[in-house]
């Protein structure tokens, strides 16, 4: 249980979101997100000097991102201030912010903040010399879509890992497409009143076209029309797979409170604090099944009813998937 870690209100930013091989495909984003850090502190009037630690989640390498966490805060204003560049697959953002909360919590450090950027569009070519190789052929990785497309303790791809989840869900084709027209229509609502609710959190990058010229990303860009038509359109990435192209993984999935509040309601200051942890134990190429998705878990779906169905004859319960 966490009581001692928080992050301000309104202490956080997000930029927009760019389609792959968008406006921002070629920006350095170690680069691109501590600028747009700077320019955020500074409008907040936040000393970047203040603060103590810097995490630096990152998980497609940048060029010189060797230097990471230190070299981040140098460039958003915390030169001197120590930082650690965090890597770990999709759970690299808050595995950044566990960590500077227990760094909080335990008194290591009083004030860390957590820097989380990446650039999947053109993506690394890693090289690695094999002079012991067939005729000293060089070992090669992409290391984006190889990694998409292989986790190399489970075998498999991101992608089979999702029809895993739904196999052993009972989930159907059906009810994907219900979830992606849903995520659109909660996104379209995020839209409206100029974009008020968007507004709340987003802010815009500076792109740097060239010497002379520079635009500003300021709203989400490439986000597709969704329809219900649209969706049972669609084949499936995989044979006789449930995911399409058009499935809530691939896009902008937000959560918005559609109620208005009342004038006062919303507080001027106040925190987002931290009460708990989850720890899953969940075998290879399962990420997302039970608990791991943070969604209640399904109880009517064919392997829920088996599954129930043994419990009965054997009187165990299962083993816990979750630790606070």
């Amino acid at each position: 249980m966490l009581t001692k870690a928080f992050i301000p209100y309104k202490g956080y930013f997000s930029s927009p979101f760019a389609r792959w091989q968008g406006s921002m495909a070629n920006e350095h984003a170690i680069i691109l997100a501590a600028e747009t850090a700077k320019r955020w502190l500074a409008e907040k009037r936040i000393d970047p000097k203040g603060f103590d630690y810097v995490y630096l989640g990152l998980t497609v390498h940048q060029h010189q991102g060797f230097y990471g966490g230190p070299w981040a805060a140098g460039l958003m204003g915390a030169g001197g201030v120590p930082g650690l560049w965090v890597s770990q697959a999709c759970s690299t953002s808050t595995v950044a912010i566990y960590s500077a909360a227990m760094g909080v919590e335990t008194g290591l450090f009083s004030a860390p903040f957590c820097l989380m950027t990446d650039r999947c569009s053109n993506g690394p070519h890693a090289v690695w010399p094999n002079p012991a190789g067939p005729g000293g052929q060089v070992i090669s990785e992409n290391w984006l879509m190889d990694n998409f497309n292989k986790d190399p303790w489970a075998g498999q791809a991101m992608i089979k890992t999702a029809e895993n989840v739904a196999k052993e869900e009972g989930i159907t084709r059906q009810e994907c497409d219900e979830v992606a027209l849903q995520r659109y229509k909660q996104y379209q609502d995020a839209l409206t009143n100029d974009r008020e609710f968007q507004k709340r959190y987003m802010y815009p990058v500076m792109i740097k076209v060239s010497k002379k010229q520079t635009i500003m990303l300021d709203a989400d860009e490439g986000v597709m029309t969704t329809t219900a038509e649209g969706l049972a359109g669609l084949k499936p990435v995989l044979p006789d797979g449930v995911h399409t192209f058009g499935d809530p993984p691939g896009r902008r999935q937000l959560r918005h409170d559609r109620r208005q509040p009342r004038k006062g309601q919303v507080p001027e200051c106040g925190s987002v604090r931290g009460n708990s942890n989850c720890l899953l134990r969940l075998r290879p190429g399962q990420a997302g099944l039970h608990g791991g998705s943070g969604l209640p878990r399904r109880t009517d779906g064919p392997r829920q009813r088996q599954n129930q169905s043994q419990r009965r004859k054997s009187h165990q319960d299962p083993q816990p998937l979750c630790r606070q």
